[in-house]
């Protein structure tokens, strides 16, 4: 199962870090086994790559940056999300994922 560090929730949200979030809600909407992980945080400059929350552990494989995690995840796992879109219709999806507050 694919281990997510992230920080406190929030609200109604599993992370109050909208990249936390960004990472847990797309491993939701794929259907990929997750467990959310609380970071200690007086460890965390020692326990990740960056110094930066999330964080992904998928079987030993260390990662951090959601961008990255996600572009991780669609090589290593396919790519759910876009299966039934169009060409027309993924560059679309492709500019909510890099504004996601618009």
């Amino acid at each position: 199962m694919i281990k997510v560090y992230g920080y406190m929730p929030g609200w109604t949200v599993p992370c109050i870090s909208p990249y936390v979030t960004k990472v847990v809600y797309y491993m939701k909407m794929t259907g990929l086994p997750h467990e959310v992980v609380a970071q200690n945080l007086l460890r965390l400059d020692a326990e990740t790559p960056h110094g930066k929350l999330p964080t992904i552990n998928d079987d030993g494989h260390v990662l951090a940056d959601s961008t990255a995690i996600i572009n991780y995840l669609k090589g290593k796992y396919g790519d759910k999300l876009d299966a039934g879109a169009s060409p027309a219709e993924r560059p679309a999806e492709h500019s909510l994922e890099a504004h996601p507050f618009l």
